[in-house]
């Protein structure tokens, strides 16, 4: 008898490109799915990276809509982010410090323009009691959407059997 075991993706995403991944994820995962939501949105044009960065680079915490899903229920929790200034996004650090997730098998994944820098680092540093099975980063998914795909299937028959 084949074990099944729940798993979801969590995860922040400003400009579509983690989200593009999360989804893929969930769906090769067959993973239960949930956007964290920033309760003040970050503003339109260019000072959204100014104000992110500034955030991420000084670990501000911002407000995030709560999350309907219970974190206990779940064997695996597929974190993505984007690097914002060598870092996690501040939502990701606010669920990250705020709820407890302990005992988990975790993979982490980020998506990025320029380097992943210390992301990877952070997260891990905030979600010590856990089994960190894989860490993995897309440059650019959307405009490399091919490569991402071939990545993502990859990786999921690699883990999945």
């Amino acid at each position: 008898m084949d074990i099944i075991m729940k798993n979801l993706v969590l995860y922040y995403s400003l400009n579509g490109n983690t989200d593009f991944v999360a989804k893929k994820l969930a769906e090769k995962l067959d993973a239960d799915i949930v956007m964290l939501e920033p309760i003040k949105d970050y503003p339109k044009g260019f000072v959204k990276y100014i104000i992110g960065g500034f955030q991420s680079l000084f670990k501000i915490k911002v407000a995030i809509k709560p999350i309907e899903v219970n974190l206990a229920d779940y064997d695996q929790i597929v974190i993505g982010s984007p690097v914002w200034a060598g870092s996690m996004t501040p939502p990701i650090r606010s669920l990250l410090t705020d709820k407890q997730i302990e005992g988990k098998n975790v993979v982490l994944f980020c998506t990025y323009q320029g380097q992943a820098g210390k992301v990877f680092d952070h997260i891990e540093e905030l979600i010590g009691k856990n089994n960190i099975i894989d860490r993995f980063e897309f440059k650019n998914p959307l405009k490399n959407m091919e490569t991402t795909i071939k990545s993502i299937e990859k990786w999921t028959v690699n883990t999945t059997g």
